[in-house]
């Protein structure tokens, strides 16, 4: 079990829906004793804040609902920070 989990807010999220995934998974993360973190990525932050965030402190793992993108060069964030990280892939099915 992992006793400490940053959490990021999605990229993209259509209505909010992830944003509120990612909120109520820290709600209930917290609740069972866990040490968390929610962080925004910002893609045009040249300071790079949230990446100083994670190396400053870094934690067990990461989790985000539909994952982060990798960077230009393809280098998903788990392999330049070298913390692993959950992505749930969340799928929206649309019945025409």
């Amino acid at each position: 079990m992992f006793h400490r989990i940053d959490l990021f807010y999605a990229a993209r999220s259509q209505y909010g829906v992830l944003d509120d995934f990612t909120q109520q998974m820290y709600v209930a993360l917290s609740r069972l004793g866990i040490d968390c973190r929610l962080l925004e990525v910002i893609k045009e932050d040249p300071l790079n804040q949230f990446i100083h965030k994670l190396i400053e402190n870094p934690p067990e793992c990461t989790l985000s609902f539909n994952g982060l993108l990798p960077n230009t060069n393809g280098d998903f964030l788990a392999d330049y920070v070298e913390i692993p990280h959950i992505a749930c892939i969340v799928l929206d099915f649309v019945q025409v």
